[in-house]
């Protein structure tokens, strides 16, 4: 099973076609289309029984932004059927395990949670703050990466009885000897919309006093920022060297459900930057940032709010 979107083209993006292709010997016909659904279709997944195809596709076929749900239609064509209708969840990665339960990583707000969907039904198998990703599974459980901000990415399996075990230490050494951060997720409100974002306080922060403020802004804009000690523009090292760091998930960020994901419809730079302003008036009405010490970064999209 592939997807294509028939013409080569890098922005044809919005015409992705699910095809099944027979590759044993002796077969003579070319790639069959499944037509289910128009729009995008991407990471085509076998069910263990051959008679489904899972897929991931935006919510809306014609907003590639919109929220990033995973799909199942039979190989012999008919109504998709969303697995992620009602939730707030944005597909990332996934996979379908023997047992017929689809195992995915999903955006989750302020976490990158691990999902298992089977029977109709979605059980959340981490919690907040925890980030997911590299997925791999078989009788034994479920194998990912786990990263937090206590915890370097290290390699976990999560048993069939729901008992979580690591496998590995890599970072666990070198962490011993180290401050670390505060992590906290705070949230506004502003115009109807409840804005979180992830709050990094520097090691051993004395409540009252006020600090310069950092805020960076994610790319995308359908990213999420998340409460762990790696990530793009090294956050846990601003906050150990003395600043308060605040990660905005301003409306258009993912794991927030799709009428947040599609808030910034033809208004970039708009609504989304109101939402990061509001958050730093937050923080500074709270005691917690210098009003004449403030900065912004930013790369991608986090790089024309700056801008704006």
């Amino acid at each position: 099973a592939f997807t294509s979107n028939e013409t080569g083209e890098v922005n044809d993006y919005h015409r992705h076609r699910l095809f099944v292709l027979d590759i044993s010997p002796g077969a003579s016909t070319g790639p069959i289309p499944i037509d289910c659904r128009p729009g995008s279709k991407f990471n085509p997944r076998w069910s263990p029984d051959g008679q489904y195809i899972a897929f991931e596709a935006p919510l809306q076929p014609d907003l590639s932004y919109s929220q990033e749900a995973i799909w199942t239609v039979p190989v012999a064509g008919g109504e998709p059927v969303n697995l992620f209708a009602d939730t707030h969840y944005d597909a990332e990665e996934m996979i379908w395990s023997s047992d017929g339960a689809i195992y995915c990583q999903a955006a989750d707000r302020t976490a990158t949670t691990l999902l298992r969907i089977r029977d109709g039904g979605i059980e959340p198998l981490t919690n907040a703050p925890d980030a997911c990703e590299g997925l791999s599974a078989n009788e034994h459980g479920v194998a990912f990466i786990r990263e937090n901000g206590q915890m370097l990415p290290e390699v976990c399996l999560l048993r069939p009885d729901g008992r979580l075990q690591s496998l590995t230490e890599f970072g666990k050494s070198f962490l011993e000897k180290q401050l670390l951060p505060e992590f906290e997720t705070v949230s506004w409100q502003c115009e109807g919309f409840e804005i979180e974002g992830v709050m990094l306080k520097p090691p051993g922060y004395t409540p009252g006093h006020r600090l310069p403020l950092l805020v960076q802004l994610h790319g995308g804009p359908k990213a999420n920022a998340t409460c762990t000690l790696r990530g793009y523009y090294a956050s846990s090292v601003w906050a150990c060297e003395g600043y308060l760091v605040l990660l905005p998930n301003f409306r258009g960020s993912s794991g927030y459900g799709n009428d947040f994901a599609v808030a910034n419809r033809r208004d970039l730079g708009g609504g989304d930057l109101r939402d990061v302003l509001a958050g730093v008036e937050l923080l500074v009405e709270k005691g917690l940032a210098d009003a004449e010490r403030l900065a912004v970064m930013g790369a991608s999209y986090g790089g024309f709010l700056v801008n704006a």
